[in-house]
């Protein structure tokens, strides 16, 4: 007995106009890399035994066609606010994968992210209380009348200080360690210790510019916080940098003035002055490049490798950020720890 052949049912097409235009296919819980691209997902209907329903996708839709019919009508009405299309548009899981039913819903669930970060951002700065520990002493010092390097010394405990320190190490000293964080600890407690900086011992590395250096440290690590920090202290960061200026073109700079020019230079590049801070670190750069070319060996040993190579990296990476050019070219350096290629 011959047994008739059974007809292959018909082909019913899963993919979507564009898929189909290029020759691929494609699926809602699969979507091709051009659905992807286009936030589309591919809609066909599961009417064949090999898709059938129990291949149903672990995640849960967006939302009924209806809901978002109601609610494309509504937002062409203007009856409805962001902040409640956002509650009733529920955001994907973390680490799931984003699939859309039109560009329209891509946009919508944008405006909702967007409405969300300008609220938040809204009810921190109408928080007083918001601000950091830094804001919160700087403005302390404000009231008091003591926004001074000096005063910011005398008035700031011990334990302030050395968390400042800590976290000037952990942002910056560790890719520029030009300042000797432990020394200048030491010569901030040494002068609490003596209850007075004007007199600084012998033994001091920054001499009477501690209280200078300190207060830029302080100004850099305010600068992580906001711009009202900032605010405070940049009147105090402009008169130590006006003051210094004139100091190392009239007469020899030591380590301290230096010093004190390259947290400038930082605090500058951190509040977007990004070309002051290439200005001011060419100038050290050159001052500490004509100070190493001298014969004498006391003064070349002022200046460390470690303090020269951190502002030769400084003066690169602001030359490439700004497009302007280095402060001393590569055939111009002979220092002895030069590396050799």
């Amino acid at each position: 007995m011959v047994t008739e052949k059974k007809r292959r049912s018909r082909y019913t097409s899963v993919a979507c106009e564009r898929c189909q235009q290029r020759k691929t296919r494609c699926s809602g819980e699969q979507p091709c890399n051009g659905c992807r691209k286009a936030y589309t997902r591919c809609l066909y209907p599961r009417a064949t035994r090999y898709r059938s329903s129990r291949c149903v996708s672990a995640k849960a839709p967006l939302q009924e066609p209806e809901t978002v019919q109601s609610e494309k009508e509504s937002m062409e009405d203007g009856s409805e606010s962001l902040d409640s299309l956002g509650q009733s548009w529920p955001l994907e899981a973390p680490g799931s994968e984003l699939t859309y039913d039109n560009f329209g819903d891509f946009i919508r669930l944008t405006e909702r992210q967007l409405f969300q970060a300008d609220h938040q951002s809204s009810n921190s700065s109408a928080n007083p209380c918001s601000g950091g520990f830094v804001s919160r002493e700087l403005d302390m010092l404000c009231v008091q009348g003591r926004i001074s390097p000096r005063g910011a010394l005398e008035a700031l405990d011990q334990s302030f200080w050395c968390r400042i320190l800590a976290i000037y190490e952990e942002e910056v000293g560790m890719m520029y360690p030009f300042l000797d964080i432990h020394q200048l600890s030491h010569e901030i407690i040494d002068g609490k210790t003596r209850s007075g900086f004007d007199c600084p011992p012998s033994s001091s590395l920054y001499s009477e510019g501690v209280g200078n250096i300190a207060f830029l440290v302080l100004a850099i690590v305010s600068s992580f916080e906001g711009s009202k920090a900032v605010e405070i202290a940049s009147p105090v960061v402009e008169e130590a940098f006006v003051s210094t200026i004139p100091k190392i073109h009239l007469q020899s700079p030591d380590l301290g003035d230096l010093t004190l020019l390259a947290l400038t230079c930082i605090f500058f590049f951190l509040n977007d002055r990004e070309k002051e801070a290439w200005r001011t670190i060419s100038t050290i750069v050159r001052l500490v490049h004509e100070q190493s070319s001298q014969e004498e060996e006391a003064t070349a040993d002022k200046i460390s490798d470690t303090f020269f190579w951190s502002l030769y990296t400084l003066d690169r990476r602001w030359s490439f950020g700004t497009g302007l050019p280095f402060a001393v070219q590569d055939s111009e350096i002979n220092r002895p720890s030069l590396p050799m290629v």
